[in-house]
């Protein structure tokens, strides 16, 4: 075999090699380092983060009830791009992206205002903020995302336990103030509500979302983020530009 005809049977193969890296190059764009200084990665990395919002905002529409014992409390995929986000652009673009989508359902679209938005802010963040620390701290392996997955779901149905008897009340009550409800929540927690203590308002919702706390709130959460993390898993793994490439 003559020299040239080496050299014509190695350009496909380096034409490939070179079509594989550029290709591997575009896969890599969402979270390749962004060079502040360029006007071009700036735009980019806005527009990731809009369409981001975007979707997080669209999702929230989509709600629906999971179990018949606290129909008032729905399902909806409107976390997946934020942990989405926080895993591939890094902690506070997930945080930021999450702000802003959450002060979109809240306030624009009406999901319960001010309580609401203060529910999913806490309840996301902690999700993120927990998962995407473990995430990390385990050098972005897979026993990381799933120990971090996992772990996050724990401290959010932790978490909402109290925030749900100080909060819901409030949405089912608007004349209840946050003063009664975590006060109520406390009391019922440590020794009992003395008589007379609260309003009969008060006490009969803490009563009754004692009532649907293990039939109905812890269920719903323990669903919901379990739900969150395996469709979060199922979508990072399957999409080739969401992992990270090593260079």
């Amino acid at each position: 075999m003559t020299e040239n005809n080496v050299a014509l049977d190695e350009q496909p193969v380096a034409a490939a090699k070179s079509g594989h890296r550029k290709k591997e190059k575009q896969l890599n764009l969402l979270h390749r380092p962004m060079d502040p200084r360029n006007p071009r990665d700036k735009t980019l990395r806005l527009v990731q983060l809009a369409v981001l919002v975007a979707i997080s905002s669209v999702l929230v529409l989509l709600s629906f009830p999971l179990l018949p014992a606290v129909a008032f409390m729905e399902y909806d995929l409107a976390d997946i791009p934020v942990l989405l986000c926080a895993f591939t652009m890094g902690t506070p673009a997930g945080l930021l992206v999450l702000a802003i989508a959450a002060a979109i359902q809240a306030f624009v679209f009406g999901h319960n205002g001010l309580i609401g938005f203060i529910m999913h802010m806490i309840s996301s963040s902690i999700w993120v903020l927990v998962a995407g620390g473990i995430y990390s701290l385990f050098k972005r392996s897979t026993k990381g995302m799933i120990a971090g997955l996992v772990c996050g779901i724990v401290v959010v149905v932790l978490v909402m336990i109290p925030l749900n008897f100080i909060f819901i009340p409030m949405l089912m009550n608007a004349d209840l103030s946050i003063a009664e409800t975590a006060g109520t929540f406390w009391h019922g927690m440590f020794g009992g509500i003395a008589p007379g203590a609260y309003s009969e308002a008060a006490v009969a919702m803490h009563d009754t979302v004692e009532g649907l706390l293990w039939i109905g709130i812890v269920p719903f959460n323990l669903i919901k983020w379990t739900l969150h993390s395996v469709i979060f898993v199922i979508l990072y793994r399957s999409l080739p530009f969401l992992r990270r490439h090593n260079a």
